[in-house]
Formats: structure tokens, C-alpha cells, sequence
């Protein structure tokens, strides 16, 4: 019996993305559809607890599915797939369960200037009152502000003023 001439298998980096599912196990409905690499699975969950999320429907449902004392079932439905597939098959499965009580926000493959348009806007939306702010901030801290910026009311409208122009940046922005 000869000996066969093993080869390793060829491993493609770029086929690292999956699609996903999030299904509400009091009714088995899906209720989200994404596509990610890693842990992006785990990260809808992640986000209500941390009170952090751009989709506040989809938080919602998460915070009702645990509340009832349930939890949030993750599925891949397919993996190993490049970038551009994943995008093309998340956005087919949104359209066919568009009509079906999803969460989804977008119909799938938002673009990153998109994503990253939602994000700014959500942390102006976070951005406190000035004036909560200086009250509630820590002399150390007002130091340290004092010294970077001349005082806490220029850092503040300093910061608020930067997400102002990354706002309008990528609004004006073409892509």
C-alpha cells in the first residue's frame, strides 16, 4: 500500500464572513438578519446591555425576549463566505423576510460612511447638556480640561463641535 502524498489544505483569509440570524424563542421568528466575522454574532446582546445601540427596535425586541426570561437565539445560517458574498446574501434574505416582523434598520450592506454616519449620530445624541456636564465633572478632571483646552466649557464645545463637522463631512460626502 503506498503512502499518500499529503497537502495541506488551502486556507482562504478571505472567506472568513458568515450571515446570521437573531430568533425570538417565544414565537422561533427571525427577527434580524446581519453577516460578520468573529464574535459579530454575540454583539446585538452585548449592545443592550450596555444601553448602546443605533437600532432601538431591535434593542427593544433583545430587551423583551430577556426580560420574559428568554434568550436571544444566534444562528449562522451560512459561513465561510467572502465580504461581497455575505453582503449580496444578507441583502437577498432581507428582502424575502422583509415582510415578516424584521428589525433591520437597512436593507442590508449599509456602506461604512453609512454606518459610520449612524454612529456619530447617536453619540450627538448621547452628548449631555453642557451644563449637566460641568456640574457633574471631577475637579481633577476640570484640572486636566483646563489645561488642554483653557476650561471644561471650551472642551465641551469642543468636542460637540468636532461631531458637528464629522456629521457634515459625511453627509456632503460622496461615495
Amino acid at each position: 500500500m503506498a503512502a499518500e502524498k499529503l497537502t495541506p489544505k488551502r486556507i482562504d483569509i478571505y472567506k472568513k464572513y458568515y450571515v446570521y440570524f437573531l430568533i425570538d424563542p417565544r414565537d422561533e421568528n427571525i427577527f434580524y438578519i446581519g453577516k460578520g466575522t468573529g464574535s459579530r454574532i454575540k454583539s446585538h446582546v452585548a449592545e443592550y446591555y450596555r444601553g448602546g445601540s443605533v437600532n432601538k427596535i431591535k434593542t427593544n425586541r433583545i430587551g423583551e425576549i430577556i426580560n420574559a426570561g428568554f434568550k436571544v437565539k444566534e444562528v449562522i445560517f451560512r459561513n465561510s463566505l467572502n465580504e461581497s458574498e455575505a453582503f449580496k446574501l444578507e441583502k437577498r434574505l432581507i428582502s424575502k423576510f422583509k415582510d415578516s416582523g424584521l428589525t433591520n434598520i437597512s436593507s442590508g450592506s449599509i456602506s461604512p460612511k453609512d454606518n459610520a454616519l449612524a454612529k456619530i449620530k447617536d453619540l450627538k445624541n448621547r452628548l449631555i447638556p453642557y451644563n449637566v456636564w460641568a456640574k457633574n465633572i471631577e475637579n481633577r478632571r476640570e484640572k486636566s480640561c483646563v489645561n488642554v483646552f483653557g476650561s471644561v466649557y471650551n472642551a465641551y464645545w469642543k468636542i460637540a463641535n468636532e461631531i458637528d463637522k464629522t456629521i457634515f463631512s459625511l453627509e456632503t460626502q460622496e461615495c
